[in-house]
Order: C-alpha cells, then sequence, then structure tokens
C-alpha cells in the first residue's frame, strides 16, 4: 500500500492538471499517452483505467504497475488543437470522431521525435484538395457536419487547375465514407514534416520547402513550374506549443503532394526516352527473348518483368514500378542527349530492332544480335531508373550513392553517384556528368494497382521525382 498509495495521489493530480502527457510503465509494456484526459479504478481500486482520446479505455492491473510519469512541463497539444477556432474538421480527426479512422494512427506519428514540424490545417483549407486531373480537372472540398455518425461531409467539384477557379458540385459528387477517409489519412500524414538542417519532407514521402514565408508542398511547387494561377500556398495563421521541440502550426492551406504522373511528365519534358520506355510485347514474344513456346498466361507474367508502363483507359498510363511502395528517380534524358546516345550507338530504338529483326527474318541470321540489342536498350533505360527519391536522399551539398534498376554481369545492380550543388536543384550524375534542368524536375505520383480512372487522392500511391538531363548515363561502374 505504501508503494501504491503514491501513484493513486499522482493519478487524482491527472484531474487537476487537465490534459498532459502521461507515460505509464507496467512490468511488460510502456504506454505513451499524450491525450490522456481522466484516470478512474475499477474491482475496488485493483484495476485503473486510462481514459485516452485516440486508443479509448486502458485497464493497468495496479499489481503490474511499476510507474506513472506525468509531463506537466508542458500543455498537451490537443487541447491546444481542441481549443482552436475554424478546426473543426481537425479537431473531429484527431479526438477519434470520424468511424474507420482512427486517431491513433495520427498521434503515433505527432508524438514520433523524427516528426519536427506540424500543420494544423483550418477549415478553409480543407476547402480545395486536389483530387482528378482531366481535361476537365476535380478538386475535393470537406465540410464539418455536427452531431453525424460521421461528422464530414466531403464533395467533388470542378476544377480548373491551369486558372485555379473552383466550378459547380461534379454530378454524383458525393464522395462515400470510406472514399473520404482514404483521401483525409493520406492527406494528413503530408501535413506532418521530417526536416534537418538540408532540407524537409512530409511522413508520406514528399518535398515541403519554406520560401519567402510561406510554405510549399510539391503539388505547389509543380504547379509554379506549370506557371498555373491562384495557387493556394501554406501561410502560417497561428503557432502552438509543440512536444519535445516540435513546431506546431495552424495554416491555411494543406500541404499537397503532387498530381502528376510519371507519363505526363516524361511526356512533356523527354519524350524521346519515353518512346524507349514503350516496350513493345509482340517483338520481345516474336524474336524469342520472351520464350514464345510458354503458355499464353505464363508470357502475359513474364512480360511484365519488362514493361515499364501499363495502359489502363484512354490516354492514362501507369508506369509499372517493380517496388511499389519505394520512393524512386527517373533521371530521363533530353531529346538531345537520347539523340547523341543513338548515335553512338550506345542504345536503339525500337523501330531500330524492329528492323534489324526483318532483316534477318528475310535474310538469315542469329536472333542472338537481336537478343543483345534489346539487351543493351533494356540496361539503358534500367540505368536512368533509381531507388529511393533524390529530392529526399541528396542533401544540397552532398553526394549519395543511389541503387539503379540496371542489373551487372555480375548479377548486382547498377550505383549511381548522384551529386547535388549546394545554393540549386542541380543534380550531377555518374561519371557521365549529366546534369539535371532545375526547371524540369517534377514530384510524380504512382498508384500501387491498377485503377479505373485518373484519380490521385488516395493513400495507396509512390511517390517519386522526375528530372531531365542534359547526357544520357551510358557508363556501367
Amino acid at each position: 500500500m505504501k508503494r501504491i498509495l503514491p501513484l493513486i495521489l499522482s493519478v487524482f493530480a491527472l484531474n487537476a492538471w487537465g490534459q498532459v502527457p502521461v507515460q505509464v510503465q507496467t512490468q511488460s509494456k510502456n504506454y505513451d499517452l499524450s491525450d490522456a484526459y481522466r484516470i478512474t479504478f475499477e474491482d475496488g481500486g485493483a484495476t485503473q483505467v486510462i481514459h485516452t482520446r485516440s486508443q479509448g479505455e486502458i485497464r493497468v492491473p495496479m499489481s503490474d504497475l511499476k510507474q506513472i510519469h506525468f509531463n506537466d512541463t508542458t500543455v498537451s497539444l490537443m487541447d491546444q488543437i481542441m481549443n482552436l477556432e475554424n478546426c473543426e474538421i481537425m479537431k473531429a480527426i484527431l479526438s477519434d470522431k470520424v468511424p474507420n479512422l482512427p486517431a491513433s494512427f495520427f498521434w503515433a506519428y505527432l508524438n514520433s521525435p523524427s516528426v519536427t514540424k506540424v500543420f494544423i490545417p483550418n477549415d478553409d483549407a480543407f476547402q480545395m484538395i486536389p483530387y482528378k486531373v482531366s481535361a476537365i480537372g476535380e478538386v475535393v472540398s470537406v465540410k464539418s457536419v455536427p452531431g453525424q455518425t460521421f461528422p464530414l461531409k466531403a464533395e467533388r467539384y470542378m476544377y480548373d487547375f491551369e486558372k485555379g477557379l473552383k466550378g459547380r458540385v461534379a454530378i454524383n459528387g458525393k464522395l462515400t465514407e470510406e472514399e473520404a477517409v482514404k483521401i483525409l489519412q493520406r492527406l494528413i500524414l503530408n501535413q506532418m514534416v521530417i526536416e534537418n538542417q538540408d532540407n524537409a519532407y512530409t511522413v508520406a514521402g514528399s518535398e515541403v520547402e519554406k520560401c519567402d514565408g510561406e510554405y510549399r508542398g510539391a503539388y505547389q511547387k509543380n504547379a509554379l513550374n506549370k506557371e498555373w494561377e491562384n495557387i493556394p500556398m501554406i501561410h502560417v495563421v497561428q503557432s502552438l506549443s509543440g512536444i519535445e521541440g516540435k513546431t506546431c502550426m495552424v495554416t491555411d492551406a494543406c500541404a499537397h503532394e503532387s498530381i502528376l504522373r510519371t507519363y505526363e511528365v516524361l511526356q512533356e519534358i523527354a519524350p524521346s526516352f519515353l518512346s524507349l520506355m514503350k516496350v513493345p510485347k509482340d517483338l520481345l514474344v516474336g524474336c524469342g527473348y520472351i520464350d514464345n513456346a510458354l503458355d499464353p498466361d505464363d508470357i502475359e507474367e513474364r512480360l511484365e518483368h519488362f514493361i515499364f508502363f501499363n495502359h489502363q483507359v484512354e490516354n492514362l498510363y501507369r508506369f509499372n514500378w517493380c517496388s511499389a511502395k519505394v520512393g524512386y528517380t527517373i533521371f530521363a534524358p533530353s531529346d538531345e542527349a537520347i539523340a547523341e546516345a543513338l548515335n553512338n550507338g550506345d542504345v536503339y530504338t525500337w523501330d531500330k530492332i524492329q528492323e534489324e529483326y526483318d532483316a534477318i527474318m528475310i535474310n538469315g541470321g542469329s536472333e542472338k544480335v537481336i537478343h543483345e540489342m534489346i539487351s543493351k536498350t533494356f540496361a539503358f533505360i534500367k540505368r536512368h531508373i533509381c531507388f529511393r527519391n533524390a529530392l529526399v536522399e541528396v542533401a544540397p551539398g552532398e553526394n549519395v550513392q543511389m541503387v539503379s534498376c540496371n542489373q551487372l554481369s555480375g548479377g548486382v545492380p547498377q550505383t549511381l553517384s548522384v551529386r547535388r550543388e549546394s545554393n540549386s536543384d542541380v543534380f550531377e550524375v555518374s561519371a557521365s556528368r549529366a546534369k539535371s534542368d532545375p526547371n524540369t524536375i517534377f514530384y510524380v505520383r504512382e498508384p500501387w494497382g491498377n485503377i479505373k480512372d485518373n484519380v490521385y487522392s488516395s493513400y495507396e500511391y509512390s511517390v517519386g521525382v522526375v528530372m531531365r538531363m542534359d547526357k544520357a548515363i551510358v557508363d556501367e561502374n
């Protein structure tokens, strides 16, 4: 009883202090409860019940309890958020009021020491969430609907991305609860920033930068590159006391990811390289590069390992990234660089390979030559595609070895030496000394699986970056 009494007195003090971070240590587990607001007892005091907003009621037998620690040096972030005006949406999300969107998922990141900056978007910021890009674009607007079982209403609106003009509600524009949850989960993760002295990026892997007193996410940066109008920049409305040195800010806009896809960016900045990535399936099978004696289903399965883009609907192509949940970088050679590489015999166009194959079929000869041309072309393409995001991985002034998709003769992947200039977004790659044009660096997103429409607001996406280079990467070392 002498050991338990001080603990009980400390527990009752929680109600007096209000919402403060609490750490509970038992014989077998530790609880970090940043949003605990009350502790009660059951079984005649033998069990304590810790009431939290994100994890519900946690029952801890007093016999298992080792220590309770109260951090009374800061005011709870949750307490501050709940007292904010015009932040009803974030209040609902972070206090576990949105079904199937557990607040504990976000508080795990909020409490992480890796997260150094947190944006708390106000309700106005949720009125323009990039959703769909096509001939007629769409955004999603989310509004608070207090008193409802699902306290949020999400609708699609017509939107002109180039002009920044919002139009009428889209036909059948109301999103289902499941669709709204998917959008919000990814969106909130992009308001949590990991930073060091050189760069900053969100938990979802998208870049964030501060410029002239305002913040820009990947969407804002890409929109500036495309010279779109009325771009919603992120401004700080109010600052909050964070946890463990975190900077927490109420903002008037959200940090959004890119709404661009790999295919459309390559089509704009490096069409010749894109044409190399459009692999002709029939040629691979016809010349025996893919064993044409296999069962048709087996042939299709084998082809998936060689196809860079899957055609979906209309002009929609999905980059067939082989490691979907890992970021990627494409160092795309310019048209001039591709022309030089073709002239030097460093790569072959598919038309050239087809022409050589047709000549062999007519005049006779070995298909081995065709297979070597195809292998050389694949190696060339894959050498320009690297695992992980160069904008995140390579800090200004640093030199980093990045792993490419190209397999060398010894069966190990080729690595590229990537250097980033200290005062700009110029990247220099490999011994080829290929350099990027900062105005052609774009964040892109790709879904993990097939999708039926050109929809960008979902959590099932990989984040990548595409940049145009003035030279091709031709060395293998």
